[in-house]
């Protein structure tokens, strides 16, 4: 099954332009196919695709839901802070992905020989979690930008994949209030692909989109309380 990662075409297939549901379901079948273990543990640049895909599609299909977006697609590895793009209002946006992991987590090394991560207990008591370990992924992010000097802002899309219920948007906007200037927006997501919540965070941009309040999706309550406990990324 493996095989399917060297196929001619693999990465037009998330490189093309399409609807935020397609390639949602494309990243979920993909996954399936290969396997956690071996999607997980290995970190090449298909997976990369991937992992990304998955936050992106879910990420769109959120943002569909009250914002009218055309199609999504995409980028080639190694292009400079930025991950993906989504049609919205006659415009191309082009939006940067990252993801803030638990303390000392390794990805790779958690699900490396038929290993898989152990959900601690607390997890399971809906606290928020610390927004310290977001705010140094947004950091991290906006000095990157910073040195790039780029001539347009991008948006910015940070994946929390902690245990643990939602952090407060507001202590974590406290923590990285330079973003503001640096970003056309930065979102946090939580719980891909299936039961989370979406927070804007910070809106240069001007989105029709309630900020500092985290907004549902699926399962998850509204509100926050459940940070979603997903296999894929986790």
């Amino acid at each position: 099954m493996h095989n399917l990662i060297s196929k001619p075409g693999f990465e037009t297939k998330f490189l093309d332009w399409q609807n935020p549901d397609e390639l949602l379901h494309r990243s979920k079948k993909y996954i399936a196919e290969v396997g956690n273990e071996a999607f997980l543990s290995k970190g090449e640049e298909h997976e990369k695709t991937v992992q990304e895909a998955l936050i992106a599609s879910t990420f769109s299909c959120c943002l569909s839901r009250k914002i009218c977006i055309g199609k999504i697609r995409m980028v080639e590895q190694g292009t400079i802070l930025k991950d993906f793009e989504i049609e919205h209002d006659r415009s191309i946006l082009e939006i940067e992905v990252t993801v803030a992991y638990e303390r000392g987590y390794k990805i790779r090394e958690a699900w490396r020989g038929g290993q898989s991560p152990e959900i601690p207990r607390y997890a399971y008591s809906g606290d928020p979690n610390d927004p310290i370990r977001l705010a140094g992924a947004i950091q991290k992010k906006t000095q990157k930008a910073c040195n790039a000097a780029l001539n347009t802002k991008r948006h910015l899309v940070v994946y929390s994949c902690m245990w643990g219920g939602l952090p407060n948007l507001g202590d974590l906007r406290n923590l990285c209030d330079e973003a503001d200037r640096v970003w056309a927006s930065v979102w946090v997501i939580s719980g891909v692909p299936s039961s989370g919540g979406v927070g804007l965070l910070f809106n240069a941009y001007g989105f029709d989109w309630p900020m500092m309040g985290w907004l549902s999706y699926v399962n998850a309550r509204k509100g926050g309380g459940f940070g979603g406990f997903d296999i894929y990324l986790q």
